[in-house]
């Protein structure tokens, strides 16, 4: 070690300025940002899938109300942490006949609406859902023939894709799902 002025130096020892510092704080803070940033577009591709797949469901249901009969196929894309899109009644009993039965007690929180036009969808699992998505009304559907047998009536979500096969008859009023 030599001695220069009043300190003692080591070799290898590194000086580091504020100004280094700061940018490297800096570097950190703009990382993280761009991460939070991604994070949030992310969410937000969510909402819109799940927007997206009511109002092209919706469609498909009124395309198939206004003609005189209709055999038709929906598959609509949704998230994946979504398991299930399920079709309930809630003017009619749970029945038990359904795998899915016990969804019922949870979507009796989203019977929301007058008594004469309640919610008829929900999707399952409600925490991996948008706020204003958890559960909607569709028109023109026929829900009591949808859920005659099984009260909730849900059809599962495969990777993403969800298939429904949309069917009106001649002398029907409101189209059926299945």
């Amino acid at each position: 070690m030599k001695k220069r002025g009043k300190g003692l130096y080591k070799s290898g020892q590194i000086q580091i300025t504020f100004g280094m510092i700061f940018s490297i704080i800096l570097i950190v803070a703009f990382v993280g940002a761009a991460f939070w940033g991604i994070w949030q577009f992310m969410k937000i591709n969510k909402c819109a899938q799940a927007g997206i797949f009511k109002t092209d469901l919706q469609h498909k249901i009124d395309v198939a109300w206004n003609a005189p009969s209709s055999d038709d196929f929906f598959n609509g894309t949704l998230p994946s942490k979504i398991q299930y899109v399920c079709f309930v009644d809630f003017n009619s009993e749970k029945k038990e006949t359904s795998t899915t039965s016990g969804f019922y007690d949870k979507f009796e929180l989203f019977n929301i609406g007058d008594l004469n036009n309640p919610n008829n969808v929900v999707l399952y699992p409600t925490e991996d859902v948008c706020a204003g998505q958890k559960a909607f009304r569709l028109e023109h559907i026929n829900i009591a023939t949808i859920t005659e047998t099984r009260n909730p009536y849900c059809v599962l979500n495969k990777n993403g894709d969800v298939d429904i096969v949309i069917e009106k008859n001649l002398r029907e009023a409101l189209v059926r799902l299945r």
